[in-house]
């Protein structure tokens, strides 16, 4: 009995320490080979420590689902896609199966992302300061490293964004869009709890969203803050906030040339997301609308001026990939997780009564990944796992 103790406490502590392992390089080396071998070795440990259990708590089935639909749709584009990112889509869904590793030992995955995203957005403004500092002249130790290792393995992009005569500066890692999630979290935590010694974390992941450049990610984080303020506060503040909306609206107004900029069809990320709507418009058939052609399925977008497989507009891949009605599919996997009960029975877990920030959260960082691929990859899955663990717990974490 005691040895079969220890080793599920070894089973369930080695997954614990593969999992921070995995967060941590899927937000700090999100395309680097480590993060794939600590993917291989998480999943091992889950499935071994899953089986020297009797009975999983939470046999949550979406996983099982998704890798179905998924090879259903790569079969379904077999010899009309592009087939190694086909495979890549594939494999990523073995991702989800992460989740048993994370309900069967309590993983407090919310927390741990927390605290990561936290040291992300400190290395954020650090090398943001490194690369900066011939305008700012502030010399950082190991800086200059830092932003070479950045762009030789091509974590992000680096430089100025050009918004008419606005030209702000611009580190941005690719997988900065999970700071959204831990910055509503901070947030919620801080103004709920009145925690203010979050104050300082949540300026800090705020500050290194508003270096990463990207208009989706500050607006939907702003939008999020001022949701969860909003639902939150008590009448007061309810009116105060409908007040500092009109007020953000004028100012807007007074600066139009620079927010006009911000949003023109002539901005080059505006315009060629315009071109992939456009391809994708003289292209539609019945068919793609209503089954779709297929994972990673090919055609040519004026946006890139070639023949893609995957672009920057989600939403429109996956209506191209799934259809009409498989996109919806894929998205109700994602909303709501299905788990067998007692009887073996499927169940709906739905609990966005009890906790809609989290859901709130969830459906802002979807509506982000409509017009960004940030739902196909190690960090989107992150997000996912947190969403799933959250709902389907037990015990809540706040």
């Amino acid at each position: 009995m005691n040895d079969i103790l220890i080793k599920r406490n070894f089973g369930g502590n080695l997954a614990n320490v593969l999992l921070t392992l995995y967060i941590t390089f899927s937000i700090f080396l999100p395309p680097l080979f480590p993060k794939k071998i600590i993917f291989i070795l998480i999943l091992v440990a889950s499935l071994l420590y899953c089986l020297s259990k009797r009975k999983v708590k939470n046999l949550l089935i979406n996983p099982f689902f998704f890798f179905v639909f998924f090879l259903f749709y790569m079969c379904v584009g077999y010899g009309v896609q592009d087939d190694s990112l086909a495979l890549q889509f594939l494999l990523l869904t073995l991702s989800f199966f992460i989740i048993y590793a994370v309900t069967e030992n309590n993983f407090d995955i919310e927390k741990k992302l927390i605290k990561i995203s936290i040291m992300f957005s400190l290395l954020i403004i650090y090398m943001s300061l490194g690369y900066f500092s011939d305008f700012l002249s502030i010399p950082l130790p190991f800086a200059k490293n830092l932003i070479t290792f950045f762009i030789d393995n091509n974590l992000g992009f680096i430089g100025f964004r050009e918004f008419g005569s606005f030209k702000p500066p611009m580190l941005h890692f690719v997988s900065a869009p999970i700071l959204m999630v831990s910055l509503l979290l901070i947030f919620d935590s801080f103004f709920n709890k009145k925690q203010a010694y979050n104050l300082l974390p949540f300026l800090i992941v705020l500050i290194a969203i508003l270096v990463s450049g990207s208009r989706g990610i500050i607006v939907f984080s702003l939008i999020g803050v001022f949701l969860i303020y909003f639902y939150r506060g008590g009448p007061l503040i309810k009116f105060a906030s409908i007040f500092f909306s009109i007020l953000v609206f004028v100012i807007i107004l007074a600066n139009i040339d620079t927010e006009v900029t911000v949003f023109s069809l002539n901005e080059k990320s505006n315009s060629v997301k315009v071109g992939h709507l456009i391809s994708f418009i003289e292209q539609a058939n019945a068919q793609q609308l209503l089954i779709g052609d297929g994972l990673a399925s090919l055609y040519y977008s004026i946006g890139f001026g070639k023949i893609t497989a995957q672009t920057e507009v989600f939403l429109l891949d996956a209506i191209r990939y799934f259809g009409l009605i498989g996109t919806f599919f894929f998205f109700c996997l994602l909303l709501v997780p299905l788990k067998f009960n007692n009887h073996m029975k499927i169940t709906i877990t739905t609990r966005y009564k009890e906790m809609p920030i989290v859901y709130l959260i969830f459906l802002l960082y979807l509506l982000m990944g409509f017009t960004n691929p940030i739902l196909l990859n190690s960090y989107g899955v992150i997000v996912v796992l947190w969403f799933w663990s959250r709902v389907i717990n037990v015990k809540e974490i706040t």
